[in-house]
């Protein structure tokens, strides 16, 4: 399948995955929403046969007394059985239309763009329609059967387009970033209009926070490109060529500019262009094809085809062309029926999209790529940095800086500030408000450095690096206190604690290396005491098997002591007298073990010679 002219037309980025366990998983997940067999099957079908077709390519035939005509080759008889349709009947909705009912071949050329047309609506309605089976099956709560549509409550996922600009940009360019622009519209008033909205309820003075406000983009765009866009597209004779120069009369020079170059720089594409300044910089649009991919004419010949599909699915995506196909083409522009065309359909989805969004709770996940080579471990700084701009999150870091970036409620200020004063402070506003002054006084701080609102404690970006820099200075000085409480307590457990927290605050130095040092000492002599213990249950008497038990448990506590004189030999705070310490004790402990061990095996032999003799 990968050979497939459909599956290649971008080429591979990274060699494909394994398909058939795909496909088993897509397979499993619809079953899993409740999608009955015979719609898996049709859903199926039609890909295979959508496939199919796309492999179809036309060759010119001549016509005595009218133009070139083209005929099918190269189709598999599975591309009509899998889309429910005569291979003639196929064929035909390819190399010819009908004008004013009379029968006009199709060239090669055109015949391959109702192909494509045909096999990109199938697949597009196709693609909605399983969207549809995913929202009936996500959406049926059968424990509220009255339950309406606008009161179910759902977890929605946006990935949203990112901004595109490249050497050349078409329709489909302009319409991402016309996507852009409306939802970074919403992003810009969900983060900077809720921050002020915040300020303004913790009854805080609002900081400037000035930021590109794309208003201007996004109209210029809905009543301007796309509404001149759409009106060319009506018009029968409409083209490229008048859409831009209906566009140069209607430009500002600001938002909107008409495409001036030279020869030098791109002369060729004067009368041919356009510009639009978007929130992430200049692009330039060449409206090449921009007329006919926004009619993205659906040939009428192969909707009807399909429509009267055996494969029960296929009818169903295009029973609504038969309908108007029916009412006839006057009637239709009397009832003003022209088909919706691509932008106006977008922009209608777009808005959807947006009241949705803005109805709910949202959370914003940014993401940026490391490079532009899906490769692991490489970092592009300018890539980065693009992204980053493109995205407006500068602007929020920037507003945010000019704020109070840092909030804690009363109690989480008060728990984490409160030590670096001695006095005790109440866990609400006037204890906040009390250790604020304080704080402000002995750090020298400005006086909106730190304000207090009705809920929470807000902090500049100075203010918060002065205070956490005063609490670190008091954590590691407390720290190294309990380091030197806990070496001399001599107990092990405190004094392991002790290091943990010394070393999570990134603390060194003399009286660390010697805490660590003291841990492993205790640690040794706790391994050794308890070989010593051990040791002093042998008795004159004992038999071969209790031997052997003493025998373990002591191996067991002589290897823990040695572990830990091996980790103190490799540490760089190891003091040398401790090593040398460990290597002479546990010189004569082995000898006293090695001494069981001959012990067990004269047991054994006795053992052995008393079982010979009976």
């Amino acid at each position: 399948a990968d050979d497939r002219r459909l599956l290649n037309l971008g080429g591979w980025t990274h060699p494909p995955r394994d398909q058939p366990d795909d496909f088993q998983e897509t397979l499993r997940s619809m079953r899993a929403l409740s999608v009955d067999e015979a719609m898996i099957k049709d859903i199926s079908s039609t890909l295979k046969g959508i496939l199919a077709v796309g492999e179809a390519h036309f060759e010119s035939v001549e016509i005595p007394g009218q133009d070139a005509g083209s005929r099918m080759a190269n189709v598999s008889s599975e591309a009509s059985k899998n889309l429910g349709v005569a291979s003639d009947d196929l064929a035909e909705a390819f190399v010819a239309r009908r004008v004013a009912g009379v029968r006009v071949p199709n060239s090669s050329k055109q015949a391959e763009d109702a192909r494509d047309g045909l096999l990109k609506a199938l697949y597009a309605r196709l693609f909605d329609k399983i969207v549809a089976l995913v929202n009936s099956a996500l959406g049926d709560d059968s424990s509220k059967p009255n339950m309406g549509k606008d009161e179910r409550l759902f977890v929605g996922l946006l990935d949203i387009f990112g901004f595109e600009s490249f050497a050349s940009n078409s329709l489909e360019q302009l319409l991402i970033n016309y996507a852009n622009e409306r939802l970074q519209a919403h992003f810009n008033n969900f983060v900077f209009e809720t921050e002020a909205k915040l300020y303004t309820q913790e009854d805080i003075p609002v900081p400037p926070t000035a930021y590109v406000d794309n208003a201007g983009v996004v109209a210029s765009l809905e009543d301007g490109v796309l509404r001149l866009l759409d009106e060319e597209c009506a018009l029968r004779r409409g083209s490229d060529q008048q859409f831009v120069a209906k566009l140069d009369r209607v430009s500002d020079g600001d938002v909107l500019a008409p495409y001036r170059g030279t020869a030098r720089t791109g002369g060729e594409l004067v009368g041919r262009a356009f510009i639009i300044s978007h929130f992430a910089g200049k692009v330039t649009y060449t409206t090449d094809g921009f007329v006919a991919k926004n009619r993205d004419a659906l040939p009428d010949a192969g909707a009807s085809t399909l429509a009267a599909s055996s494969n029960p699915l296929v009818a169903s995506l295009f029973s609504t062309n038969v309908a108007v196909e029916r009412k006839g083409a006057r009637a239709a522009r009397r009832g003003n029926r022209r088909r919706e065309c691509v932008a106006k359909a977008f922009g209608k989805s777009l808005r959807e999209l947006t009241r949705t969004v803005e109805s709910t709770r949202p959370q914003f996940v940014r993401c940026v790529k490391p490079n532009a080579d899906q490769a692991p471990a490489s970092w592009r700084g300018a890539l980065v940095l693009e992204q980053l701009r493109y995205m407006g999150l500068l602007q929020v870091v920037e507003a945010r800086r000019r704020g109070y970036p840092r909030r804690y409620s009363y109690d989480a200020f008060l728990k984490r500030f409160g030590k670096l004063c001695e006095m005790a402070h109440s866990p609400n506003r006037e204890g906040a408000v009390c250790l604020v002054d304080a704080l402000a006084s002995s750090l020298s701080l400005e006086r909106d450095a730190i304000v207090v609102g009705r809920t929470k404690v807000f902090l500049r970006a100075r203010a918060e690096a002065l205070i956490e820099g005063a609490r670190d200075k008091a954590l590691r000085k407390s720290a190294l206190k309990e380091l030197e409480t806990a070496i001399e307590m001599e107990n092990v457990d405190a004094l392991e604690a002790a290091v943990a927290i010394a070393t999570e605050l990134r603390l060194d130095g003399s009286v660390l290396d010697r805490a660590r040092s003291r841990v492993a000492v205790l640690r040794f002599r706790k391994h050794t005491s308890s070989f010593k213990e051990v040791m002093k249950a042998i008795l004159p008497d004992m038999g071969r098997d209790v031997l052997q038990d003493i025998h373990r448990n002591a191996s067991v506590c002589l290897d823990e002591a040695a572990r830990v004189a091996q980790a103190e030999t490799t540490a760089a705070w190891a003091m040398a007298a401790d090593i040398d310490t460990f290597k002479q004790i546990l010189r004569r402990l082995r000898r006293k073990l090695r001494k069981l061990e001959d012990r067990c095996k004269a047991a054994q032999s006795l053992e052995k010679a008393g079982n010979y003799v009976m």
